[in-house]
């Protein structure tokens, strides 16, 4: 990476060290309890925060690798599908890819990172959570439409949808958007401190 303000960098690293313990014990929990909502809640927050401060700080390519495994985490809260063997894997490979990367910026201000192997498995997984075994035997089934008087029922709204306006969106994905506009709104903010420290804004 280019070089890093010293004092920005160790507000990171405090920062990644607690986060990376956070990580590790909602692991344990994924473990026990693959369909753990709130531990794979507070994991793809985790990497939101190490990708956000990653990126303020000029670690652009750690937070390439934090963004690639958040926004598989994102499809499996949207899909609302449990921690596969293969989700866990990859989330405990990037947690300790992070854990070398942080203390070599610990131990010697700097790290070499080469994380082009677990973005693409990050993705590939991605896309292929949500899909029906291909291998699964398909069973023909006769559809048959509910109806009320001979007239075919309306789809209706989950009772537990956020409505917006004419939108209907699902809580997971209510969370989703509210947790990236309160870290986005945080940043403009500190950045607009910044400026007029520095006498650039009134």
């Amino acid at each position: 990476e280019a070089t890093i303000d010293a004092e920005l960098l160790e507000v990171y690293l405090e920062e990644a060290v607690e986060v990376l313990a956070a990580i590790a014990s909602q692991i344990t929990v994924c473990e026990s309890d693959p369909y753990d909502r709130e531990a794979l809640t507070l994991i793809r927050r985790s990497f939101h925060t190490l990708k956000g401060s990653g990126r303020m700080v000029g670690l652009f390519n750690l937070g390439e690798v934090a963004w690639a495994i958040e926004q598989c985490m994102n499809k499996l809260l949207q899909e609302e599908k449990p921690a596969s063997a293969d989700v866990l894997a990859l989330i405990r490979q990037a947690h300790a890819a992070f854990c070398g990367w942080v203390e070599d910026l610990q131990q010697r201000g700097m790290t070499e990172v080469e994380a082009s192997a677990l973005i693409e498995c990050a993705a590939a997984l991605r896309d292929t959570i949500g899909q029906e075994d291909p291998l699964a035997e398909e069973v023909p089934t006769e559809v048959v439409e509910p109806s009320f008087d001979g007239e075919t029922l309306p789809a209706t709204e989950s009772s537990d949808d956020v409505v917006i306006g004419d939108i209907a969106i699902s809580p997971t994905l209510f969370e989703i958007f509210c947790d990236e506009a309160e870290k986005h709104l945080a940043t403009l903010q500190r950045g607009m401190i910044s400026l007029a420290e520095e006498g650039e804004v009134d």
